[in-house]
């Protein structure tokens, strides 16, 4: 009856296989215990000809009646516009897939319909959202609720309204609602299990990406989301029995992340032997920092193959400060300061290395940078077992409570903190009796809070601007040798020339090595009568850094 429009007009006149009018019913049956989403309607007329699908339930039977009507037995050229709109409302309409999901075991189909008005109320709310008008957004969706509460989309959208204002219990509610009215959404599935995870309900999240996995097989975001978490709950042959099937037919891509984490979960499970394997399929032949830096970790934090972990993870730091050596504050980008960020991570892991090599000053150098330059807390953690391995007991009681008010560590810290007797200094703790309440106070009046004094090791006093008032941010560059470059980046112009002071001062920015990578910090330069010295800096951490 038609023929393919094609993209573009053709010059001769076409002639049609028939013309006039085709009517095509079907129907099926659908069981009672599942739903059906049933499409909207079709109407399309023009001067060629007119094309109606009509989607209707009788009991639990779903029928469709498609009428096409042609007017003409030659597509003319310069008719072929509206020969095309009607092929493509046809063809549209043949594609459009009719959703069928298992329902909750009531007697007769349960029918889904979209609403067009309900539809154009989400895309209203949806438009609100993006310009922050959370009432305006709240109506349209009480709306479109109002017309179908079972409208493809509703509580997704309503999802993203309780994201938006920071209400994760609500939005979760909403995800769940979603899935039930419509369970083969892939995109609320995965935005379930991810919501689940931000409050750490883990088993949640797991049933979440497993039902993603359900509706699409192949997804790779969801298979390596579900991989980590079974990983990390120490669920190692689930997360081996869920990637050697995936790595069958996945992309090059999709391979490399899998073999990531089956290397991992391989050698925690005890197959050693194939555990190295499989890192060396996709470690030897990189130079990427990234994914050397991966295999390096697997092998040290396991314990399995430490020569190994050494010769990845200097060959990652290599690649990675040479990368950093043409770093100019004039060209500066977010991609400089995503590999400067990342810097921590790679020195960490080479120092964890060599600490499980058994080299503990070369272990020292590569945490105390690293955690000089990012304050996180594993790499606190890391510290204070080197301190703890060479008999510092109280700078590794430091360390432990450090890691503890940085976050990103577990149970495991506060377990060795308190097998070395606990706190440094803690408050002591209150005698119940009678008479006024008294402030609690440290034993050691110089005891600093470990929060507080996070913040203290990134700020440095400038005594040169003795005189100096007001605030403005820099950035500056440092090398081994100290200050290379600052640049001034907004802020009071009276301190616009005080760069040329910071380069002068003396910063404590630790170098594990003697590469060429210069490693950049935007900081906050602020001056008052209040504070001794007068003005101080105090540098942001490398996660909070833009480079506008």
């Amino acid at each position: 009856m038609l023929v393919d429009a094609g993209d573009k007009k053709p010059a001769k006149p076409i002639e049609l296989p028939d013309w006039g009018e085709f009517v095509l019913r079907s129907s099926i049956t659908i069981p009672s215990t599942w739903s059906v989403e049933v499409a909207n309607d079709t109407h399309t007329t023009n001067p060629f000809g007119s094309f109606d699908s009509v989607y209707s339930m009788k009991d639990s039977t779903l029928i469709v009646e498609r009428r096409l009507t042609l007017e003409e037995p030659k597509v003319q050229p310069d008719r072929w516009n509206e020969y095309a709109k009607l092929s493509k409302a046809v063809n549209d309409d043949a594609g459009h897939w009719i959703q069928l999901s298992t329902g909750s075991g009531k007697s007769g189909a349960v029918v889904s319909q979209n609403n067009p008005e309900a539809q154009r109320l989400l895309q209203q709310a949806l438009e609100a959202l993006q310009r922050r008008g959370f009432n305006e957004a709240r109506d349209a969706l009480d709306q479109a609720e109002r017309l179908n509460p079972q409208q493809a989309g509703l509580w997704a959208t309503r999802a993203i309204l309780y994201g938006a204002t920071n209400d994760t219990v609500n939005g979760i509610a909403s995800l769940k609602k979603e899935v039930q009215f419509h369970p083969e959404e892939v995109a609320a599935w995965r935005a379930l299990g991810e919501a689940e995870m931000s409050l750490h309900d883990t088993a949640g999240a797991i049933s979440a990406f497993r039902e993603l996995l359900r509706v699409a097989p192949g997804d790779m975001s969801g298979t390596l989301l579900l991989a980590t978490l079974l990983n990390n709950e120490k669920r190692y042959r689930e997360t081996i029995d869920l990637l050697r099937p995936a790595l069958d037919g996945a992309s090059a891509d999709a391979a490399r992340a899998y073999r990531d984490t089956l290397s991992d979960a391989l050698l925690r499970n005890g197959q050693k032997e194939e555990g190295i394997a499989m890192t060396k399929s996709f470690a030897d032949s990189s130079d990427d920092p990234n994914v050397l830096n991966d295999a390096a970790w697997h092998l040290a934090d396991t314990g399995i193959d430490i020569a190994l972990a050494i010769e990845y993870s200097q060959k990652g730091v290599t690649k990675l400060e040479e990368t950093l050596s043409s770093v100019k504050l004039s060209g500066l980008t977010n991609e400089d300061l995503q590999h400067i960020a990342f810097t921590t991570a790679i020195w960490d892991t080479l120092g964890w290395s060599f600490f499980q090599a058994g080299d503990l000053a070369k272990a020292e150098k590569y945490l105390a940078a690293a955690w000089s330059l990012a304050q996180q807390g594993p790499v606190a953690d890391h510290l204070g077992q080197i301190y703890e391995k060479q008999g510092r007991k109280d700078d590794a009681r430091h360390f432990y409570e450090l890691a503890r008010a940085a976050g990103g560590v577990g149970e495991d810290t506060t377990e060795r903190l308190d097998h070395l007797g606990g706190p440094v200094n803690p408050m002591p703790r209150p005698t119940l009796r009678r008479g006024p309440v008294t402030q609690m106070k440290p034993a050691d009046p110089n005891w600093i809070d470990p929060g507080e004094e996070l913040g203290k090791l990134r700020t440095t006093g400038v005594p040169l601007l003795n005189a100096q008032k007001g605030t403005a941010e820099f950035f500056l560059s440092f090398s081994k040798s100290g200050v290379e470059e600052t640049l001034f980046i907004s802020g009071d112009q009276s301190l616009k020339d005080a760069g040329g002071v910071l380069s002068k001062t003396a910063f404590k920015v630790p170098f594990p090595d003697d590469g060429p990578e210069r490693i950049v910090r935007r900081g906050i330069l602020s001056c008052s009568a209040v504070t001794k010295p007068s003005c101080q800096i105090v540098f942001l951490l490398p996660a909070n850094t833009a480079a506008n």
